[in-house]
């Protein structure tokens, strides 16, 4: 069962990531790591993803214990590393972000990225294991189709 350590070691590194936010910046508050490009803004999001369903907490992690219940049962289903892979880093970031929602009450974000003068909106390191493993599944289903329809 090697998903459940990269499982936790995702975890791992998001909770440690986020409790080092909070101890060392103060709500709202930036610092500069590259000028003009990347910064640490501590900020909390009650929504979910670019602040939808704002001030939904409670809906968010209800709805969020069912995905990870339905992730976990498709990786134990499923023996593919095309498909556990991806899966196991979107639960890893799934369990990230529900512990915040449970915990905390609302999810810490802090990574800032500027591209000009738009700001891509603030994001975690789990935000960013869910957004890898969708990537590597779309990935894998584009090589599956392919494999389809050349085989």
């Amino acid at each position: 069962m090697p998903w459940i350590i990269i499982v936790f070691v995702i975890l791992i590194l998001d909770i440690l990531s986020k409790w080092l936010v909070i101890q060392k910046i103060d709500l709202f508050n930036t610092v500069t790591v590259i000028n003009h490009f990347f910064y640490l803004t501590h900020i909390r999001n009650t929504g979910a993803a670019w602040n939808i369903f704002q001030d939904n907490t409670l809906f968010l992690a209800f709805f969020s214990f069912i995905i990870i219940s339905i992730i976990i049962f498709f990786i134990l289903k499923n023996k593919q590393v095309g498909v556990r892979l991806p899966l196991t880093f979107i639960l890893g970031g799934a369990l990230g972000n529900f512990c915040d929602r449970v915990f905390r009450g609302s999810v810490v974000d802090f990574i800032q990225l500027h591209f000009g003068n738009y700001i891509f909106p603030t994001f975690n390191i789990a935000d960013s294991f869910i957004c890898i493993g969708v990537i590597l599944m779309l990935i894998n289903i584009i090589f599956q189709k392919k494999e389809v329809e050349s085989g």
